[in-house]
């Protein structure tokens, strides 16, 4: 089978579909970011009122899909750019959090589909790459990610309601 776009671009659509599918069962709107200029693909916003839980702007998500890198057992390690690095490890008022897709290699594999259901193929990951250390790396940096932080609807709300208490990832 012959694709219009490049595999890449097929992998950042199916990442932001694969997050915005967990963002919204989670009960959060996802908003893309047009300009990728500060390692920031999309944010994932709660809504809500002062009743409810305290308000923050938003998570930003830096968002990576691949098929070469594949979980160890512990860790994904993912070869992230020098620059992405950077941004996300900095101090921000909006924090920031990696997350990579891990997708089979083949596209056609990504979604499995009966009468009944829809299954998108395999997991995300998320990080925190707050206040991790400067490098002498000039190209990339290789990031551990734990399989136990699996992007859910669980692990989502987990993550919002921590930051909406004003605790840190």
């Amino acid at each position: 089978m012959s694709f219009h776009f490049s595999k890449t671009s097929l992998q950042q659509q199916f990442s932001i579909a694969y997050v915005h599918a967990i963002s919204t069962v989670a009960g959060y709107s996802l908003e893309e970011i047009r300009l990728d200029e500060d390692s920031v693909d999309c944010s994932i916003m709660q809504r809500g009122d002062d009743k409810t839980f305290p308000l923050f702007e938003s998570l930003r998500v830096q968002l990576k899909c691949t098929y070469a890198h594949h979980p160890d057992g512990e860790y994904l390690t993912y070869p992230l750019s020098l620059k992405n690095y950077n941004d996300l490890r900095r101090h921000c008022m909006n924090p920031r959090i990696l997350i990579v897709v891990h997708t089979p290699e083949n596209c056609e594999h990504w979604i499995q589909q009966n009468e009944n259901s829809i299954t998108l193929n395999h997991l995300a990951y998320w990080v925190s790459l707050k206040g991790m250390p400067d490098t002498s790396n000039t190209t990339t940096v290789s990031i551990k990610i734990p399989t136990s932080q699996i992007i859910t609807i669980e692990t989502l709300r987990n993550l919002m309601n921590k930051l909406a208490n004003g605790e840190e990832l």
